[in-house]
């Protein structure tokens, strides 16, 4: 079996470090590929096994405009963005750029000299790891790792953190090899000295041989549409450019299609990822097929809440409505405290929101000396996720310059996630799940819709909701 000691000798030839310290890290690697290429004689025949086979230009290239690179690199000009979604649409947040404006690379390297360590920039391993960790304190609020980003010398504190749970290994060229099993427990271990062990935890998937693309992207889709990152691990195969053997922080996609004129439909995926390097403070993307190489990993995180309840919008029922039991938008606010089932219980504050019909929930912004409907939810503890599902009543409803969002209120309402209204689903019999982190310690948020110079004397702009989840731990 010679391919292995190839592959050894490859890795060790790029960096400073000894073979066996490689090798230590082989028993990682898959035991059904590595017989697969234990056939191969020449480092020539590995590269080519290795190297990424693609159909147009370097994979590993930052593209700045992808509808222009569609069109630069395939026969046709119709192609049309079917999705595009962000964790800011989840969590109102991305990732900030690490070693960048932010985040400043002098941070890190002061880091270095505190930690005496060899690396003369501290590698893109810990700085994704920098990333993910500042991302979860400043986004999701948890400010054990962090308290106060704009802080320098809070800032070093992180860095040293990292630094010193990392293992990396030196290359010829000034950079770092870290392997994403070394990655994981390194997150790992910083979760445990923050206190989060319990409720955070990395977790990589690896592949040497290529052909795990469409596996690899449906993670990160599911992880985007969650509100969280994905951490991109690419090897020196992967090409020339700037994704090319590098840790990067995914935190969005974009899905394209085409159909061409005998009806076939080409589809075509990009990642959105932040390169943690002075000066890329812009949107980045990545040709989601460097997926599908050789040598790469995605590590996901995974939080885990214990506890759930949900309310349906039934449980409104009794309270929702007049002194008649009818339906009714009342112009001013009222309170109710709501009981689901189970008898857990939320204080509501609500204005222009009622339940109607004996089945919905609804909000109705839209009418002459309203403007505004909201529904005000104080939990009895904190939370940190909430799921529900919304959309509009029917095609016909005046949202015209009507506008929605999910606040939290931290001394003073601050908009969480806002809404294309325009995208909601248009029908009250079929509504869309939507998720929001909200900082940790919150306890009150509120779907809030309102619109300019409401006209008329029917109800109009109506959002509907229904079961509604909050996950927490005490």
């Amino acid at each position: 079996m010679l391919s292995p000691i190839l592959l050894l000798n490859f890795l060790s030839g790029l960096t400073n470090s000894q073979p066996y310290l490689i090798q230590e890290n082989f028993d990682k690697f898959n035991e059904n590929e590595m017989e697969l290429i234990s056939h191969l004689s020449t480092e020539e025949e590995l590269l080519s096994l290795l190297s990424y086979d693609n159909e147009v230009q370097d994979l590993s290239i930052c593209i700045i405009d992808t509808q222009q690179y569609l069109h630069s690199n395939y026969n046709s000009f119709n192609w049309t963005l079917e999705n595009r979604s962000l964790t800011s649409d989840v969590t109102g947040g991305i990732p900030k750029n690490i070693n960048g404006y932010t985040f400043p690379k002098d941070d890190i390297l002061e880091a270095l000299n505190i930690t005496n360590s060899d690396s003369s920039y501290g590698g893109c391993g810990p700085s994704a790891i920098i990333g993910i960790a500042e991302y979860i304190s400043s986004v999701l609020g948890y400010k054990e790792i962090i308290n106060n980003p704009s802080n320098r010398d809070e800032r070093i504190s992180l860095a040293v953190d990292v630094l010193s749970v990392s293992d990396t290994f030196e290359f010829f060229n000034d950079s770092t090899l870290m392997f994403p099993w070394s990655f994981e427990d390194a997150f790992n271990e910083l979760m445990d000295l923050y206190g989060l062990s319990t409720l955070i935890d990395a977790n990589y998937v690896f592949t040497l041989l290529p052909g795990q693309g469409a596996e690899y992207f449906e993670i990160v889709k599911n992880s985007i549409n969650n509100g969280i990152p994905v951490t991109l691990m690419t090897s020196p195969f992967a090409g020339d450019g700037f994704f090319s053997n590098h840790y990067t922080n995914i935190y969005g996609y974009e899905s394209w299609y085409d159909v061409s004129n005998n009806g076939d439909i080409l589809r075509k995926n990009f990642v959105i990822a932040r390169l943690n390097w002075r000066g890329y403070e812009y949107t980045c993307y990545c040709d989601a097929d460097i997926l599908n190489g050789g040598m790469i990993s995605l590590i996901s995180y995974d939080f885990n809440y214990r506890y759930h309840y949900a309310f349906n919008a039934r449980d409104f029922a009794e309270e929702f409505v007049n002194d008649n039991g009818q339906g009714q938008y009342f112009f001013y606010e009222r309170y109710s405290r709501v009981y689901n089932i189970r008898n857990n219980f939320i204080d509501t504050y609500r204005k222009r929101c009622s339940f109607i019909e004996n089945k919905y929930l609804v909000l109705s912004p839209q009418r002459a000396n309203a403007g505004e409907a909201y529904l005000d939810i104080d939990v009895p503890h904190n939370i940190n996720i909430i799921t529900f599902d919304m959309g509009l009543w029917g095609p016909n409803e005046n949202i015209v310059n009507q506008t929605l969002s999910i606040d939290y209120f931290d001394g003073t309402w601050i908009n969480r996630v806002i809404y294309n209204i325009n995208d909601l689903n248009k029908n009250k019999d079929c509504l869309n799940e939507y998720r929001v982190w909200v900082p940790k310690n919150t306890r009150r948020i509120r779907l809030y819709t309102s619109t300019l110079n409401p006209v008329g004397d029917r109800n109009k702009g109506r959002v509907v909701i229904d079961s509604i989840n909050f996950y927490y731990n005490y």
